[in-house]
C-alpha cells in the first residue's frame, strides 16, 4: 500500500477476527503493516474494503500516524496481488468518536466500490490506555477526468 501524500509505503496483511464481532488489528509487532479485514471486499472490488493500521505505540509513531492529514483528492494505491495496483481517491477524512463509529456504513453491504482506512485518534484516555476516537478515511476508485469533446460551431 502506498499513500504518497503522507509517506506511507507498507505491506498489507490479512486480518481475522469474528465476522460479526470485534475486528482484529495488526499486532504491536506489526505497527508498520496495514491490515486488510478479510471479511470485507478486496480493495477495488464491489463492497466495502477496510484497511486498518496503528497510529502509534508507546515508543513512537506507527504506519497511520499522519492519516488525519490526508486531503480530498489525494491518491491511495493498494496492490491486491501480482502486478495489479488499484488506485483510489480520498473523498473525506473525519475524526469519529468510537461510541458513534459508523459501522453500518463501513462494514455494511453495498454494490459500490468503497475503501475505508481506519486508525485511532483524538484524545487519549490514560486510564483505559486507548484513544477515544477513530480517524476514518473514505476513498473511491480513481476516475480519470472525462474527455471533453468540443463541437464546431454550425455554419
Amino acid at each position: 500500500m502506498d499513500i504518497p501524500a503522507i509517506g506511507v509505503a507498507a505491506p498489507v496483511i490479512r486480518l481475522g477476527g469474528s465476522r460479526f464481532g470485534k475486528i482484529s488489528v495488526p499486532s504491536f509487532s506489526q505497527v508498520w503493516d496495514v491490515g486488510w479485514y478479510r471479511y470485507g471486499a478486496v480493495p477495488g472490488s464491489p463492497g466495502n474494503a477496510v484497511l486498518l493500521g496503528h497510529v502509534d505505540t508507546y515508543s513512537g509513531p506507527a504506519v497511520f500516524y499522519d492519516l488525519y492529514q490526508l486531503l480530498p483528492g489525494e491518491e491511495i494505491l493498494v496492490n491486491v496481488g501480482g502486478n495489479d495496483p488499484r488506485q483510489f481517491t480520498v473523498r473525506w477524512v473525519h475524526e469519529v468518536a468510537k461510541t458513534a463509529f459508523p459501522a453500518g456504513m463501513v462494514f455494511g453491504r453495498t454494490r459500490d466500490r468503497h475503501l475505508w482506512l481506519i486508525t485511532c485518534g483524538g484524545a487519549f484516555d490514560y486510564y483505559t490506555r486507548s484513544y477515544l476516537s477513530n480517524i476514518v478515511v473514505y476513498a473511491t476508485p480513481f476516475q480519470p477526468p472525462a474527455v471533453r469533446h468540443h463541437r464546431r460551431p454550425r455554419k
